[in-house]
């Protein structure tokens, strides 16, 4: 799980990240995440290897990711946006959609030298 764990591990106070926890879906719906949340998300799971080597998106989804790691992944894209109004602006400017640039985000925070 590698980086996706190392994140947790320095957001989550070292809690699981995965979880059959049928509270995620009510927790989701509610807060009707953002494009930009869902490029974060999509990138966490798709980007990073589980432990047979799998991207997470082959074996996970939203739904799987514990409650409190989810609520700390929409809490660090909503201050990155509101903090760089000016950035992501000039973002979509060039064409870049809201999902692309969360997508980047992601990349950015784990050292993938793209993005931000």
């Amino acid at each position: 799980m590698g980086q996706l764990i190392e994140w947790a591990f320095a957001h989550g106070g070292g809690e699981p990240i995965f979880s059959r926890d049928a509270a995620v879906v009510p927790f989701v719906q509610r807060r009707k995440l953002d494009e930009f949340t869902r490029g974060f998300i999509e990138a966490a799971l798709s980007m990073v290897p589980d432990d047979e080597g799998k991207a997470h998106n082959k074996s996970y989804d939203i739904a799987d990711i514990v409650p409190s790691t989810l609520r700390e992944m929409v809490d660090d894209c909503k201050d990155f946006q509101e903090s760089n109004v000016a950035d992501l602006e000039e973002y979509r400017e060039r064409g870049r959609s809201d999902t692309d640039a969360g997508y980047d985000f992601f990349l950015t925070r784990n050292g993938h030298g793209a993005g931000f």
